[in-house]
């Protein structure tokens, strides 16, 4: 049910009153989260018993209340909802609770110092942050009238001119702030926004079972919400359900102080897919021409440039013009190139760093007093790609720059959390592992193309999905989507394959980054399922549900990994299958790294077809086989 309890205040009221409620608070969050800290269990003691003393009145008895309902995008919960209203014009408020009795500022952040917690995020920030994240994630986002509070029980008033000075007063004005002198106003608070409330078991079950939907991630909202993103990017995310984590926000907060003092500094921020790199980019860019900056972004992804740009430019024509390439050699357009116009700039921001050259860090660094490079090193795909960790801290110190590394911790999107990642990351390398048991996410492999894809349609009535394949078969030809060679599912294939005679099947290639990829990932139009792909055309995009058709090009061969032959290996992009002929061996962690980026675009669940008889039978071992 993907929460820790729901039912009613008056059961719960019960429960407390039997003297086994922290037994029964525990056993629920083990059956479905696993155990719990001490700190944990202590919170709840204290914070929900203070919220049954508030309602002890018997009128809220029938409202309905979930305790640590886990948001449907990531691995977020929420401390406490509470439904109310009428079946015909239902609410949700969602009350982010703390145990704070003293908060400091953080002199020129939007952040609070807590005592043994250190800087933390604002209450009414978070709850802004989840309010946004269940109205745009949640297939409940339109169904309620969605409200946010944050409670902090043991917080005198004295502290109110901290907790709502001038940094915060966006989010206390949307998210009210209640002290531990204001139970009679949060209780008046509750009366007036659930009462009187007809809602049922029916609604609350319905309410348990809500499942992610939305329309088309952070793309989508840059494109409908440009104004507000210019005027008040911060506030926008979060009502928008793209709000900050904690880890975000002080990494953020960290080099937005670097560039107002104007300081030297260079950032590595190191992030695994799903942790929101490239939100933080775009965040981080918007932020600094918000302050009179000069900004650029840079990226090597062409596919993930043509999205943003066009994203950008519904706030205004030209505002895509600080979203650059990071190195075009042959008309040296691009931010690393040498023969690049030599404009200095305050703030450069760059995503996808893994895949730059060592030349292209050099020249980028010292481009702008403070410049911040994204970076997954486990996403290297090419021979010439040279961004890990050593080249970055080799090049700062031969350009004089002082690196200062930073983590985001685990995945915020994918429903599969750290513990999917983290088998991944040991399958794609050596692991003979069994896939682990996920509630919340489903990873299926399929020995039937065309049962994928049927499960896939069936999905697509409620959710976006995906397909991707690997860059073999045929090499693709832009500009001709009839070509021969731009079909990848199919037959005949330009390779020769042919496990797709009688399937019926006709999918090309998706090829022009300027055409297909916005209508593909953003208008929705990977839905039709009639399109691919490649590496190129899904590192940085993710969909509800994806289907990989894993190729012949990393393949199973006893218990190890192996690339297959060069010649079904279309890919010739930065001469990967003239290294490949050459260095077969070296070339491997290529193509681990190609199904890492693979495994990790679908938030909700990832599906397999794999056209490798023998690595077939492998998956089938490892992975649940889907109907």
């Amino acid at each position: 049910m993907n929460a820790m309890y729901f039912g009613t205040v008056g059961e719960l009221k019960s429960i407390r009153a039997s003297g086994n409620f922290e037994k029964f608070l525990v056993d629920c969050f083990v059956s479905e989260f696993g155990k719990p800290s001490e700190a944990l269990v202590n919170s709840w003691l204290n914070s929900t018993g203070y919220m049954l003393d508030l309602m002890s009145d018997p009128e809220f008895d029938a409202l309905p209340a979930i305790l640590e309902l886990q948001i449907p995008i990531g691995a977020e919960r929420l401390d406490l909802v509470l439904l109310g209203g009428t079946k015909s014009k239902p609410k949700a408020l969602i009350i982010e609770l703390k145990q704070w009795s003293s908060v400091k500022q953080v002199p020129g952040q939007q952040l609070l110092v807590v005592p043994r917690e250190g800087r933390a995020q604002h209450p009414s920030e978070q709850a802004l942050n989840y309010r946004g994240k269940m109205m745009m994630f949640s297939s409940l986002g339109e169904a309620y009238e969605w409200r946010a509070i944050a409670v902090a029980h043991n917080l005198g008033m004295k502290y109110q001119p901290v907790a709502e000075s001038a940094e915060f007063t966006d989010f206390t004005r949307e998210a009210r702030l209640f002290y531990t002198e204001e139970r009679k106003e949060l209780r008046e608070y509750l009366f007036s926004e659930l009462l009187p409330c007809d809602l049922g078991a029916a609604e609350l079950q319905s309410f348990t079972k809500g499942g992610f939907a939305h329309t088309g991630f952070f793309f989508d909202f840059f494109r409908r919400h440009a104004k507000d993103i210019r005027n008040n990017i911060q506030k926008a995310l979060y009502d928008k359900g793209m709000g900050l984590t904690q880890v975000q926000r002080l990494i953020v907060e960290d080099i937005l102080e670097k560039v107002a003092s104007g300081e030297e500094a260079c950032f590595l921020v190191e992030g695994r897919p799903g942790t929101g790199k490239t939100l933080l980019a775009a965040q981080l860019l918007l932020k600094t021409i918000g302050a009179n900056k000069s900004s650029v972004m840079a990226f090597r992804n062409n596919r993930l440039v043509a999205i943003l740009r066009k994203c950008f430019n519904n706030a205004g024509p030209g505002a895509a013009n600080a979203l650059l390439f990071s190195s075009v050699p042959m008309y040296q357009i691009g931010l690393a190139d040498k023969k690049y116009h030599d404009n200095q700039f305050d703030f450069v921001v760059c995503d996808e760093a893994q895949r730059f050259s060592a030349e292209n860090i050099g020249v980028i660094m010292k481009r702008a007093p403070v410049t911040v490079f994204f970076h997954d090193e486990p996403q290297l795909l090419n021979p010439p790609e040279q961004g890990d960790t050593a080249t970055f801290e080799k090049v700062a110190a031969q350009v004089g720059k002082n690196l200062i590394r930073l983590n985001l911790g685990s995945p915020v999107r994918c429903r599969g959390g750290k513990v999917y990642q983290d088998w991944v990351d040991s399958f794609v390398e050596h692991s003979q592992a069994r896939a682990p048991k996920m509630n919340n996410y489903r990873l299926e492999v399929f020995s039937s193309i065309n049962d994928m894809i049927s499960e896939l349609r069936i999905l697509a009535m409620k959710h976006r999905v995906a397909l991707v394949a690997s860059f073999t078969e045929s090499k693709g030809k832009k500009g001709s989507v009839d070509d021969p060679d731009n079909l990848r599912i199919g037959h005949p294939l330009s390779s020769g394959l042919d496990i797709y005679k009688n399937s019926g099947l006709n999918i090309p290639w998706l090829m022009d980054p300027q055409k297909d990829y916005t209508p593909y990932w953003l208008g929705g139009e990977s839905n039709n399922l009639d399109r691919i792909a490649s590496i190129y055309g899904c590192q940085g995009f993710e969909s509800d549900y994806v289907g990989v058709v894993w190729g012949r090009d990393f393949i199973r061969r006893g218990d190890t990994w192996k690339v297959g032959h060069p010649d079904i290996i279309t890919d010739n992009i930065d001469k990967l299958q003239v290294y490949v002929r050459s260095n077969g061996d070296k070339a491997l962690i290529y193509f681990q790294n190609r199904y890492r980026i693979f495994l990790t675009r679908g938030m909700l669940g990832t599906f397999i077809f794999c056209e490798d008889p023998e690595t077939s039978e492998y998956l089938e071992t490892a992975i649940i086989r889907g109907k």
